[in-house]
């Protein structure tokens, strides 16, 4: 298969699977791709074999797509704000390199909703090391202040033995 033919049947898989720039873009990124290889000095049976399917591929971008709006939309609903793709500066899975620019995965959204974005071995990763640190500073106070509480009762205690002595 040469790079034509990987195009073409990159754009056919893609083609009603998702948005018609989103295809536009993804084919560039592509051609982009094998052409920067080719300048490497790679071969273009290399570089189109080193890529796989074509159609596993736009299946792999059809599925990111996807599970991206699906995370839009539950920020959406827990947040109850709308933000879209352009306004996120949100670009396609598998590019965001300097060279694409403006690539901010998440941009301007609310810090809850990036977080949902996260993957689950992150979220765990995060959540845990909040609980530690929450712990850590309750044990700092409570070293700080068990002294502190100590002799206060233990003053009370003599304040309480004093009155009723008196009495």
């Amino acid at each position: 298969m040469n790079k034509t033919e990987f195009l073409d049947q990159l754009r056919v898989s893609l083609n009603g699977k998702i948005e018609a720039d989103e295809v536009t873009d993804n084919l560039r990124y592509y051609e982009d791709y094998i052409n920067g290889q080719l300048r490497l000095g790679r071969t273009e049976n290399e570089v189109i074999t080193s890529l796989g399917s074509p159609r596993l591929i736009a299946r792999t971008i059809a599925d990111a797509l996807k599970e991206k709006q699906r995370y839009v939309d539950m920020a959406d609903e827990d947040a109850g704000w709308r933000q879209t793709e352009s306004q996120a500066g949100w670009r396609q899975f598998g590019r965001g390199t300097e060279e694409q620019g403006d690539y901010q995965a998440g941009a301007g959204m609310p810090w809850i909703a990036k977080f949902l974005t996260l993957p689950r071995w992150l979220k765990t990763t995060i959540s845990v090391a909040i609980l530690i640190l929450v712990v850590a500073i309750f044990v700092v106070i409570l070293q700080f202040l068990l002294p502190v509480i100590i002799l206060a009762a233990f003053a009370l205690f003599l304040v309480k033995l004093f009155r009723d002595w008196l009495h």
